[in-house]
């Protein structure tokens, strides 16, 4: 009896010894976790702490994945323009300040054993702006010394700890000494700098225009980022009043944009921009509740993206303001890990793919090959064979080259975007074409046009050059507007009292130094008075694409040997089009 009292007594000993280890193991496990993805790769929480501020708080930084030291310069700070360091020597060769103008070692030892990346940016505002009236061009001495940048950069980091540099510029990118700074730096930090060390830059609104040079730049070094955080509050967008789908300049494009066109569907590497209380100027201030409710609507486009910075702790009182926000971004922290219950591929918005005005040969014979289809007048987009992907109907008609859906997801034709494989039933198998009958319709001569979102624009008499894509004069170069592909796009944005377009320098000058103003007259106009669609040209050698009545682009060509068949909005074979001519 007593052996058998002894074993069961080591029996329930050894198994509350392989609780707690297992406990432990699970704590160890746990503790990792959450430090991973504390600072992981998306969702992230940033803070700008500016070194001339106070230092912030255990509460203001408790809800923190990273903070951003702003800034390392070039310069000696002055009140009436600041003295550049002509050789760009980067913070007078001393430890560059944390806080409190303090290069404060302690503190950014204590935030990173609490799981945060400390970053430190390079320039601001004070290194020079491209807003008119600033003094400061402490940049231009920075060109041209591009390896030693790179270099003193390198160094700092190694040497005050930090994780990574964030390069914030804010200067004219319209000249060749500006971009090759920039993409040099870049590309050069990306292999200086230590395993592992965090690279991106923040740059103005107004640069992530797609027509801008900064932009190109960026989408050609964007394998060097390990993400990028647009300051949505410069002043072209307003999502904090106008929402993502609103105003002249829809934020959730320009996003879009970034996600797709730069990163390849990425969401997680587009870290969205807020401004607590310094940006009153340009209207663009948000409280936190104003920023979760921007955010909550970003997860309906990108459920799994970058997070949220925000500018700067000293405004985040008591942590309230990132309290607040990361209650709704940190629950899905570690989304770009593990499958959420979304695909990231969201179709809603159509794909953008060059004009095709003509077909690349004559149709013959069909063969046997996959065929898209879309049902009589319909509007959308199908899912193509296996439901790979998908394509656009417009009104019927296949509109544009199919698109592919991401790894692991297919086309969802019941929400219409590129959903998890395993969420739904896929019920498209590939049809064939079994007949000879010749195609008489050829494709259609263009993608519809990206419209603006604002509800219809005042835009009479304005027109884009064929397939331009930049910023065009209004009338009198009192204003200006933007063309995307040829098409206008948003509303015309007037310059300031006592200002002119420059067509050259493509911004508002000083109206007595523009002498390249156009003449300008309104063009006659081919829409008819409310009409939305295609149009023919006078002889249907071309057509035009009318929005509520008004022309929203110059006159298309359909190319030799075609005309524009108004029936089908597609350019045809010429004796296959009842064209009538307009007299006079």
């Amino acid at each position: 009896h007593g052996t058998a009292t002894l074993m069961v007594f080591c029996s329930r000993m050894m198994r509350t010894l392989y609780f707690f280890l297992h406990l432990s193991a699970l704590l160890e496990k746990l503790s990792y976790t959450t430090a991973h993805v504390a600072a992981g790769s998306d969702s992230r929480l940033i803070a700008y702490i500016g070194n001339w501020q106070s230092c912030p708080s255990a509460a203001q930084t408790d809800k923190y994945t990273h903070i951003i030291v702003a800034f390392a310069v070039s310069y000696n700070q002055n009140e009436s323009k600041n003295d550049c360091n002509r050789q760009c020597v980067i913070g007078d060769n001393k430890p560059i300040s944390i806080c409190d103008d303090t290069p404060n070692s302690a503190l950014v030892n204590q935030w990173k054993q609490a799981g945060k990346k400390v970053i430190v940016s390079f320039g601001g505002a004070g290194m020079g702006e491209s807003s008119k009236g600033d003094m400061n061009h402490c940049w231009d001495y920075c060109f041209g010394k591009e390896q030693f940048v790179i270099q003193q950069l390198s160094t700092i980091v190694r040497k005050q700890n930090f994780d990574g540099v964030d390069i914030s510029y804010k200067s004219y990118t319209n000249n060749d000494n500006a971009l090759n700074f920039l993409r040099t730096v870049t590309s050069g930090l990306r292999s200086t700098l230590p395993d592992g060390s965090i690279l991106t830059h923040s740059p103005m609104d107004s640069d992530l225009l797609i027509t801008s040079a900064y932009y190109k730049m960026l989408k050609e070094e964007a394998s060097s980022l390990d993400f990028i955080m647009p300051q949505y509050y410069d002043g072209i967008y307003h999502p904090v009043t106008d929402g993502l789908k609103g105003g002249s300049y829809t934020t959730i494009s320009n996003y879009m944009m970034l996600v797709n066109d730069m990163f390849g569907g990425q969401s997680n590497k587009v870290v969205f921009g807020f401004c607590i209380s310094d940006c009153s100027a340009t209207g663009s201030n948000a409280n936190a509740e104003q920023a979760v409710a921007v955010m909550d609507e970003l997860r309906t486009y990108y459920e799994c993206n970058g997070g949220a910075f925000l500018w700067t702790a000293e405004h985040d009182t008591n942590g309230e303001w990132s309290s607040a926000v990361s209650q709704t971004i940190a629950t899905y922290a570690g989304c770009s890990c593990t499958p959420i219950s979304q695909a990231v591929v969201n179709a809603t918005v159509a794909p953008v793919a060059t004009p095709l005005p003509q077909p690349v040969e004559k149709p013959t014979s069909a063969s046997v090959a996959f065929e898209m289809t879309c049902p009589a007048g319909y509007n959308g987009f199908k899912a193509t064979a296996y439901c790979a992907g998908f394509f656009h109907c417009v009104d019927g008609v296949v509109t544009g080259n199919p698109v592919t859906c991401g790894t692991r997801t297919a086309f969802d034709e019941a929400v219409q975007y590129c959903n998890w494989k395993d969420a739904f039933n896929c019920t498209v198998e590939i049809p064939f074409r079994t007949s000879g009958t010749p195609q008489t319709v050829v494709n259609p001569p263009t993608l519809r046009p990206v419209l603006p979102s604002v509800p219809d624009p005042d835009v009479t008499g304005l027109i884009c050059p064929v397939e331009y894509t930049g910023l065009q004069p209004g009338p009198l170069c009192d204003s200006f507007f933007s063309c995307v592909h040829g098409v206008v796009m948003g509303n015309p944005i007037s310059c300031a009292k006592g200002y002119k377009f420059d067509i050259s320098l493509e911004y508002c000058n000083a109206d007595n130094t523009v002498t390249n103003c156009p003449d300008w007259s309104p063009p006659r106009s081919l829409c008819p008075v409310g009409f939305i669609g295609y149009k023919a040209t006078s002889n249907c050698a071309g057509y035009v694409y009318c929005d509520n009545g008004k022309q929203r682009q110059k006159e298309q060509s359909c190319g030799e040997g075609l005309f524009f068949d108004e029936k089908c909005s597609c350019c045809n074979w010429q004796d296959m089009v009842d064209c009538e001519e307009e007299e006079g």
